[in-house]
This record gives structure tokens, C-alpha cells and sequence, in this order.
């Protein structure tokens, strides 16, 4: 049985949700809106196209999308279990090598963990911001590859402007939306 993916849309739609409190306010700085469109529009799509090539291989699903949105917002106290909807201090690439990169580099092949690492870290420079993680990246790319990548990004980094036309589906970019879709959220920034 095939499980079909939701359009990225919805997927954005989610993610934005868990990234915010209750009132619809984004938890984390615009930079990470813009990751997190590459994120979703981008590479979700190629990973899943080589995962689907392999044998072994855990799916790129809500339930790691929530997992990711976890590691970046604390939604309750875990003592009261009362809200609190605030941002944790981890950096957006550091949570999703810990979600995506972590978990699979529990299986042996690690020539899926190198590939995901390289696909990840050429869309949208993610993996290659955090320079703290840059020792851990390395062990899957050389140093001069990941400097590569990482002036590269510097050099043309994404737009926020580009990153909410996606969001809101003003561009051609995003998946083409099915009949469930919500409509755009109204986006707010926490000051």
C-alpha cells in the first residue's frame, strides 16, 4: 500500500502552525521561514525521490515534521503540562540534523546518511549556517566541499520575501494544492 504525501502547501501550512503560539505568531526568526520553505518545497521533495530508490529508510512524514517543530518550539511546560508556547534556543539546522540525520545514521548504510547530508546542505544552504555543526557535517563531506557550500549560500542567500510569495502560493514553485487545502495563514512575527 502506497500512503501519498500531502502537497506541500499543507505540509507548510502544519509546520507553520507548530512553529507559532496560540494566537498564529511565528516562534522563530524570519530566517527560519525561509529554511523552512526550502525545507518543505524543496527538500522533502528530493529526499523522499531517493529514499524511494532504497531499500532501508524511515519516511519523511508529519510525524517527523512534528518531531522537527518540537525540537524548535516548547508548546507546554512538561512539569504542569500548561502552555507556554516559546521558542528553544537550538538553531533550525541543528534540530534537523538531530531529526533526520541523527535517526538515520542508526542503520549501516551509511552511504544514504552521506547523500541525505549532501541533498540537504545544496538546497538552500541548510546544514552549512550553524557552524557548530560543521564537524559533524564533515564527517559525511570534506572541508573544502562544506566551505564551498557554505560561501556559496552566503553569497545568494535566500530571500524572505521569496520565502512568504511560497508560502502564500504566489509563486509556481509550490505543489499544486488539492481540494482540503486551508487557506493561507496570516503570518505574524514575534517582536
Amino acid at each position: 500500500m502506497t500512503v501519498e504525501h500531502l502537497p506541500a502547501k499543507e505540509e507548510m501550512h502544519i509546520a507553520l502552525t507548530t512553529l507559532a503560539d496560540d494566537r498564529g505568531v511565528f516562534l522563530r526568526p524570519k530566517e527560519d521561514m525561509v529554511r523552512l520553505s526550502f525545507l518543505i518545497n524543496d527538500v522533502f521533495p528530493a529526499i523522499r525521490q531517493y529514499l524511494d530508490k532504497q531499500a532501508e529508510g524511515l519516511p519523511v512524514s508529519l510525524r517527523l515534521l512534528r518531531a522537527f517543530a518540537e525540537k524548535l518550539v516548547q508548546v507546554k511546560d512538561p512539569e504542569t503540562n500548561v502552555p507556554v508556547y516559546r521558542a528553544r534556543e537550538k538553531s533550525f539546522d541543528r534540530a534537523l540534523w538531530e531529526v533526520l540525520i541523527e535517526t538515520y545514521g542508526l542503520y549501516e548504510n551509511k552511504d544514504i546518511v552521506k547523500a541525505l547530508v549532501s541533498t540537504i546542505s545544496d538546497i538552500g544552504g541548510l546544514f552549512t549556517t550553524d557552524l557548530e555543526l560543521k564537524p559533524e557535517v564533515c564527517k559525511y563531506m570534506s572541508d573544502d566541499e562544506y566551505e564551498k557550500k557554505r560561501k556559496a549560500y552566503a553569497e545568494k542567500p535566500a530571500s524572505f520575501e521569496d520565502a512568504l510569495k511560497k508560502i502564500r502560493g504566489e509563486t509556481d514553485i509550490v505543489a499544486e494544492v488539492g481540494s482540503r487545502t486551508m487557506p493561507p495563514p496570516h503570518i505574524k512575527f514575534k517582536k
